[in-house]
């Protein structure tokens, strides 16, 4: 080993120990600053508002306030990114009431060494009587089934809900509506679990947040007319003559079903039983096919003439 490196180890190993006191030294002057340093941060306090069992909160049921934590550096660490919980127990009795948020009412006590600064520390709360009603559950619907059908019934199962919250909302309330249910290109007979529209604005119980909603999906039905249909008489052995001799029939149904109806499939008559030779004004009558319905008949009377046989 040269002369030189053992100089420069013997320069660096001496005094050894003392160094490394030093350095562990300075090290706790540094914490102890660390720890005396005063550090303030921001962050929120949410406070829930709890009321007596026969009485309701007249608006929301949480409030949020902006908080500055004051303290020694390390203690403060990250507080300003947490939110502190509190809990406010209101007075047992109706009416409008101004409150002061303190620091006493955190779920959870802040260390002694640090300060809190609540801004705007007031709010105001309304507190009513509690009532409960009974309402139907609306199912709000958007868009339209599939080309050619459409939403025949509607069905909620409970169809009903009950509520208990502040008198001034319940006792107006009519009915209570569901979520959105988007019903676009739905061709068949559909079943959905829809959550009811709960408000945010008011602490309102439930009985029920949800419902069984099912959809019964039909084909359009669509009007199709048939000119020219026979009149026959029936009921009388008497020579008959009818005017109009022939009418139109305007019938309803899906249109698979009409396309298939041949107009000498149906018939229109008017029945004579019983009646004598004579002059009358008499309705006519259709048999019509399974599935369809009668929109009218033009005309709706025929001028029946019976002549005795020869």
């Amino acid at each position: 080993m040269s002369l030189y490196n053992f100089s420069f180890l013997q320069m660096l190993f001496s005094r050894f120990w003392l160094k490394l006191i030093s350095l562990a030294l300075a090290a706790l002057v540094w914490l102890f600053v660390q720890s005396k340093e005063m550090l303030e941060v921001g962050s929120t306090m949410e406070i829930k508002l709890v009321v007596g069992k026969n009485l309701a909160i007249g608006g929301a049921q949480f409030i949020q306030k902006d908080v500055t934590i004051r303290g020694p550096r390390g203690l403060v660490g990250k507080m300003g990114e947490q939110t502190l919980d509190a809990t406010i127990y209101l007075p047992n009795s109706a009416g409008e009431k101004r409150l002061r948020v303190e620091k006493r009412f955190l779920d959870r006590s802040l260390d002694t060494r640090l300060s809190l600064t609540i801004h705007e520390p007031y709010f105001s709360v309304r507190i009513e009587e509690k009532i409960s009603k009974t309402v139907p559950i609306k199912v709000a619907l958007q868009g339209s089934p599939k080309e050619g059908f459409y939403v025949e019934k509607v069905y909620a199962r409970p169809s009903n809900v009950t509520l208990s919250g502040p008198k001034s909302y319940i006792a107006n309330l009519k009915q209570i509506a569901t979520e959105t249910w988007d019903v676009s290109d739905l061709s068949a007979y559909t079943t959905r679990e829809l959550r009811l529209s709960i408000p945010t604005d008011v602490a309102t119980m439930f009985s029920e947040d949800k419902t069984r909603v099912s959809l019964t999906i039909e084909r359009e039905k669509v009007n199709q007319r048939f000119s020219g249909v026979k009149v026959d008489v029936l009921g009388s052995g008497l020579i008959a003559r009818t005017i109009p001799d022939n009418v139109s029939i305007t019938l309803q149904g899906h249109l698979p079903i009409l396309r298939s109806i041949r107009k000498d499939g149906l018939r229109a008559f008017v029945q004579t039983q019983d009646l004598p030779a004579g002059v009358y004004e008499l309705a006519i009558q259709v048999q019509i096919p399974q599935n369809t319905t009668l929109v009218e008949t033009i005309p709706e009377f025929a001028t029946v003439t019976l002549l005795p046989e020869k």
